[in-house]
This record gives C-alpha cells, structure tokens and sequence, in this order.
C-alpha cells in the first residue's frame, strides 16, 4: 500500500474516531427498545436459577464417558467402509 493510500485511510480513521466521539453522549438514553413502560401484560422468567454449581461441575467431571467401545465400533465400521470402497472402485476398473 502506497503512503497516499495509508495517510487517507489514517485519516478516515481519525474522523470516524471524532464522529464516534461527538455523538455519544456521557448520560445517553437507551434504546427505545428497552423502553417498554407502557406493555399491557406481565412478562416472567421461568428459567431454573437454583442449580448449585459445585455440584454441577464434581458431577461433570465423576461422569465417566464410556465412549471407548463407540470408538471402537466407530474404527471397525470405517474400516470396513474403506475396504468396500477400494473393492468397489476395483470392480469399476477405477484402479
């Protein structure tokens, strides 16, 4: 990039820096959408807050995965893919 193409987009930098500054406000409203003082119905949250996260993490972390045979299931049914594909691909005269 050339230094007139550098010192432009400095530039252009520096004035959207100063648009960015001016227009915010220290005490800024929020948005209108946040602004929801007139609703005609109530609005609740029904979320499950009550979880004990200790006891969630030592549960985590006891919890054996067990994944050590689906790896080997996994591996074998691979393995026998592949070995479909090359004698499929010799049969096709492929190889």
């Amino acid at each position: 990039m050339g230094k007139r193409e550098e010192k432009e987009l400095h530039r252009l930098e520096e004035a959207l820096l100063e648009e960015e500054s001016t227009q915010e406000a220290p005490n800024a409203p929020s948005p209108a959408w946040h602004q929801d003082d007139d609703l005609d119905y109530d609005i609740y949250n029904t979320d499950d807050t009550d979880v004990d996260l200790a006891e969630y993490s030592d549960t985590v972390y006891r919890e054996h995965s067990g994944s050590g045979l689906a790896v080997l299931v996994t591996m074998l049914c691979m393995g026998l893919l592949s070995v479909f594909i090359l004698i499929l691909l010799k049969y096709l005269g492929v190889l």
